[in-house]
């Protein structure tokens, strides 16, 4: 079928919003704005006890372009400027230990002030440490935190090739996929879901992300109704793929002879596993959960059939386009960290969402191919539809979810209008 480019639809003034073929591709130069709350509000990412160094914080407001990606030392090349540092990270080692020393360490000010620059230092060691692994080879090394992922961080690692698929003819081609008694489920649950978003709108503040979060897990609880009868489900928030402090995930690439590494953490991982003793299961992940950090929990379950959705949560002043290289870097840590079973280590779905809007998405890590929807908003359509494309993504095997994705593309391409 054929594919019209956003390139060719500039070329010819012609909007490709307007136009509804199946598929369209999205490469062009949109960069990622990163999700700041206001001054006053913090978000989750602002209050978790998280291990990577603080982004730099400029607010922005809706639609805002971000335009560099993360601004670590590590990706400097000027060596002046990388001496200063290192002598300025050399005071500020040689003050800490001071204050541990004279015990005010204790104190909350010392105390909060020592963690973020031991947490803002960890990358900056781990690199060290690779280089002189490497035997200090001259590598392009470059560091990129999730939060501040752009465009160009794909571009870099090769991944630029782009797919949108048009709503209408996925939910088309999912219904005729979703078992029978599951969509009956998933329609009586529907309406339930309306009022309980519709109670909250205007109710919550959805212009920072902990607001909107609020929607999105009302989303997840849904899932977890209309599924629990047949697999497991699970919920894992803040759940860290890659750690500053230890085995930050990192990916060479001997074209250019780059090595980027990648850390920080998802919003949601939602994990759906399908087991004949669902009991068994869940004592199991119980059982290792308060013992070892998330990501290893997700790991002890390779032994079973898993489906694992990454869901990553925005405020409504947000693009969601503008994040679709933050959620796909994601999706390539969760591969390169090893956490998912090798059968299905190359296929791997996500959703973008805010309180109103959805993205739902899936990445071929054998071809470097990103597909992926508009934003759909649910103010605009029947909750219905986007309800069961969502249990679709969050309960079938990510191999049949590409595999309908790429029936779609020998599809003839057919104008669609929205309900």
């Amino acid at each position: 079928m054929p594919v019209t480019t956003r390139n060719q639809a500039k070329a010819s003034n012609v909007n490709p919003r307007v136009e509804t073929p199946v598929f369209s591709n999205a490469n062009d130069s949109d960069t990622n704005t990163s999700d700041h709350a206001p001054p006053d509000s913090p978000t989750p990412e602002d209050v978790v006890d998280d291990d990577d160094p603080p982004q730099p914080t400029t607010h922005k407001e809706k639609g805002h372009k971000r335009s560099q990606s993360s601004i670590s030392i590590c990706n400097v090349s000027d060596p002046s400027v990388v001496q200063y540092f290192h002598g300025w990270q050399a005071r500020m080692d040689a003050l800490i230990e001071e204050a541990k020393q004279h015990g005010i360490d204790i104190y909350d000010e010392v105390r909060l002030v020592t963690e973020v620059a031991e947490r803002s230092f960890a990358i900056v060691k781990s690199v060290e440490e690779y280089k002189k692994k490497n035997g200090n080879a001259q590598r392009d090394i470059k560091v990129v935190q999730f939060s501040g992922a752009t465009t160009e961080d794909l571009q870099r690692l090769s991944w630029d090739k782009i797919l949108i698929i048009d709503f209408d003819a996925l939910l088309a081609s999912v219904k005729l996929h979703i078992p029978a008694e599951r969509h009956d489920k998933i329609t009586s649950t529907a309406p339930d879901l309306r009022k309980v978003l519709e109670e909250l709108e205007g109710f919550i503040g959805t212009q920072v992300e902990a607001g909107a979060r609020i929607s999105i897990d009302q989303w997840l609880i849904a899932a977890h109704r209309i599924l629990k009868e047949n697999v497991g489900v699970f919920v894992w928030t803040e759940l860290r793929l890659s750690s500053a402090k230890s085995r930050p995930v990192y990916i060479e690439e001997e074209k250019g002879n780059k090595t980027t590494f990648l850390t920080g953490i998802i919003d949601y991982g939602l994990a759906t596993i399908d087991s004949t003793n669902l009991s068994a299961v869940a004592a199991h992940i119980l059982s290792i959960s308060t013992q070892v950090p998330s990501n290893e929990t997700v790991a002890a379950l390779r032994g079973y059939h898993i489906t694992f959705v990454i869901i990553e949560a925005k405020n409504d002043r947000e693009d969601l386009q503008d994040h679709i290289p933050q959620v796909v870097l994601q999706c390539i840590a969760l591969r390169e960290a090893g956490i998912r079973p090798k059968n299905e280590n190359d296929i791997i779905v996500f959703c973008l969402a805010n309180s109103k809007q959805w993205i739902f998405g899936v990445i071929d890590c054998a071809t470097k191919q990103i597909y992926r929807t508009a934003e759909v908003d649910i103010n605009e359509r029947d909750i219905l539809g986007i309800l069961l494309v969502f249990i679709f993504w969050a309960s079938a095997k990510s191999g049949d979810i590409l595999s309908l994705i790429e029936a779609l593309i020998h599809q003839p391409s057919k104008p669609t209008s929205r309900p």
